[in-house]
């Protein structure tokens, strides 16, 4: 098969979380000021001052007039229950994953020769667990207790605890006269403290009153911090680790900075100095020591190797109608057969799923994982440049009947408009003239959107240690990744498996349209 180099090596890839906005606790804690001496208080054992005295090094080089300087580094707890599904996590909490544990695990081996001075955490359980994995595997430290802070915990949302995220900001698109996501991300952006004006809105939502409002939030997290770095610099100053939440350290180092610094990743490093009464932001999300620790732990692979399948068939499959960005369920064949497509891939440990955000694509990957028994827990994510192309005002109705309308257009028949060997980007640029609603996708468009996420996924998934991973998306979308390496496939079938190797920058298509995992 051949092979397509990536000709480019980087690229900025924007992604704006509104859970990572804002991150605070709730009404009702009790704040660090009302019990700094004894929440933030190094633990007072019989070796106490052996356990927690500063590091020589760092006192030394850190002294000033207000003390030793602080060098902190935030870590956001691993992936929890409530977070793979997708379920809103504030002051609620859940235990770990089996993928939140093992990236805990990756970041604890690269900051193993790190000599922690003090350790603190939210006292959820997710952040005392992720804490007690890094003090665990740690070699310079010795033997140290984490010490809780109410006031790191997560912003509390109220009523909404425990909810589907999706329905907490369907709430609050309608209060704020927003109709969707897409107007909502414009607002976001748009409209001046956008941020508080969002979260302040699930406060008057919520009934219970407990959902915390932006400047509630932000005032009890900085005055944690404040006690924390203040405490530490008057016993000599060193290494702190804090272990929180993505919304929380997003905060805080938005304060500090006065910018937003962008979402957080889990078991991800942000290091903060503090030195003379002032902060200074070295580094923000840095993933390259749970990256350092898969290599020290052999969890990493200098390829990715992409499953990428088609959906299982469906209503409108059956019914023979348009179906690109409108979307029908899995027929009892079509779940059957993506059925046996999990059968067929059980013993392939996939170290992520990546779906287009239709849900015939995303039932397809939930049937397949559920049969898998090699993976364990693993991330799911979903991209909307996976989906099909979209038809504009021809989707729902009859393929036979879209088909004819592009011939008649070019002044052919329909076998002599796809007996061309460019036949797809033919037909498309005609629909594109075509279309009523202007909608239709041209095949460049496609093409384009679809190598993008491909690249996307090829990159995320080296950066994260490699390995298989599962992509679900649609029969002309997997076509138009094809032609962007050089590929001209036939007709892609459902649940059927075209594998794909990125390495060294560039891919390598491996089989296309595969059938044989179905009846493995």
């Amino acid at each position: 098969m051949k092979k397509r180099k990536n000709s480019i090596l980087a690229f900025l890839l924007c992604v704006v979380m509104i859970l990572t906005l804002v991150g605070c606790s709730g009404k009702g804690a009790q704040t660090a000021n009302e019990n700094a001496a004894e929440t933030t208080k190094a633990p007072e054992t019989e070796n106490a001052a052996e356990e927690t005295k500063p590091s020589d090094a760092a006192a030394e080089a850190g002294k000033s007039e207000g003390g030793g300087n602080v060098h902190l580094y935030f870590m956001r707890h691993g992936k929890t229950i409530l977070n793979t599904l997708d379920r809103v996590q504030g002051w609620c909490d859940s235990p770990l994953t089996d993928a939140g544990v093992q990236v805990a695990k990756n970041a604890a081996a690269g900051l193993a020769d790190i000599k922690f001075d003090y350790a603190y955490s939210s006292d959820r359980l997710r952040a005392i667990e992720t804490a007690n994995i890094v003090l665990e595997a740690n070699k310079a430290t010795g033997p140290m207790e984490v010490i809780p802070v109410v006031g790191l915990r997560e912003i509390n949302f109220g009523k909404y605890e425990g909810e589907l995220n999706g329905v907490m900001w369907g709430d609050v698109m309608e209060k704020l006269g927003l109709s969707n996501m897409e107007e909502f991300g414009k607002f976001m952006v748009a409209e001046e403290d956008a941020t508080d004006k969002a979260f302040d809105t699930i406060a008057e939502l919520d009934e219970t009153g407990l959902a915390e409002t932006s400047a509630e939030c932000r005032e009890r997290l900085m005055d944690s911090i404040d006690t924390i770095v203040k405490e530490v610099s008057a016993q000599g100053g060193g290494n702190v680790l804090i272990v929180g939440h993505g919304a929380a350290i997003v905060n805080i180092l938005s304060n500090l900075s006065g910018e937003y610094v962008g979402e957080l990743e889990n078991a991800s490093i942000s290091e903060v100095e503090y030195a003379n009464g002032e902060f200074k932001i070295l580094s923000a999300g840095d993933t390259s020591y749970a990256e350092k620790g898969a290599k020290i732990r052999g969890e990493v692979s200098d390829e990715v190797v992409i499953y990428l399948t088609r959906h299982g068939k469906t209503l409108f499959n059956t019914m023979d109608r348009v179906q690109g960005w409108t979307d029908s369920p899995l027929t009892e064949a079509g779940v059957e057969v993506a059925e046996k497509l999990g059968g067929g891939l059980s013993d392939v440990k996939f170290a992520s799923v990546y779906t287009s955000d239709l849900g015939r694509a995303v039932e397809t990957a939930d049937i397949v994982m559920k049969k898998n028994t090699a993976s364990g827990d693993v991330p799911h994510t979903r991209l909307k440049k996976l989906r099909e192309a979209n038809y504009g005002s021809f989707e729902g109705g009859y393929n036979n009947d879209m088909a004819q309308a592009g011939a008649d257009y070019l002044k052919m028949t329909v076998g002599e408009l796809f007996s061309q060997p460019n036949a797809l980007e033919v037909f498309y640029s005609a629909l594109v003239e075509i279309d009523k609603s202007g909608d239709a996708e041209s095949y460049g468009a496609l093409c384009q959107r679809t190598y993008d996420a491909l690249l996307t996924i090829a990159e995320e998934s080296l950066n994260n240690g490699g390995g298989n991973v599962l992509v679900v998306s649609h029969g002309n979308a997997i076509m138009s990744i094809l032609h962007q390496l050089g590929e001209n496939a036939g007709e892609i079938a459902n649940a059927s498996v075209t594998k794909i190797i990125y390495k060294d920058g560039g891919f390598t298509v491996e089989s296309i349209n595969d059938t044989g995992y179905i009846g493995k």
